[in-house]
């Protein structure tokens, strides 16, 4: 009869995510791994299978995590503007149990290049990072009032005028308001 696991599969994630985040893949070793864990080498492996694949799975659980972050200050965000802030206000705050930087970006610095693995998560992640901030840009663009408006509004306005005042021998062009 198999034994049941007495650890919270996510709990212990978390850990292994934290360590990898501070230390970097290479640095860590399997003895950190069942320090920081608290879990046995025999329990890391029949879970996750190998420090690999353990590795990949943080990276997963990080960038779940951060997701499920930004979409709920998206979703209580009532302007765009006010998205773009809050998610600025979430990527540089650190949290004081949690490593400085980004797990993704660093994994991605350490590995990317030789870790196809790593690479095409990062490469998924930094996706869904772009994906986010086209489809914020798109909100902003459709809002009446947002300062992504008034700014294109002030630009247009200003291509308009310049040509006027440094090709004096044109005919003026009206002015058009949007």
């Amino acid at each position: 009869m198999a034994r049941s696991k007495e650890f919270e599969v996510n709990e212990v994630l978390d850990k292994a995510m934290k360590i990898f985040w501070e230390q970097g893949y290479e640095k860590t070793s399997m003895s950190d791994l069942v320090e920081h864990m608290g879990i046995h080498r025999r329990s890391i492996y029949d879970t996750f299978d190998d420090k690999h694949s353990l590795f990949l799975q943080a990276m997963d659980r990080y960038s779940g995590k951060v997701s499920t972050t930004l979409l709920a200050e998206i979703k209580a965000s009532k302007t765009a503007v006010e998205a773009l802030h809050k998610i600025f206000d979430v990527m540089i705050s650190e949290a004081e149990d949690t490593p400085s930087g980004c797990l993704i970006v660093n994994s991605a610095v350490e590995l990317g290049t030789r870790d196809p693995d790593v690479d095409t998560r990062s490469l998924e992640s930094f996706s869904e990072a772009e994906r986010m901030f086209e489809q914020i840009i798109q909100w902003g663009q459709r809002e009446e009032n947002s300062p992504l408006i008034m700014m294109r509004r002030k630009w247009q306005s200003t291509c308009t005028i310049f040509p006027l005042a440094s090709e004096p021998w044109r005919e003026p062009r009206p002015i058009r308001k949007n």
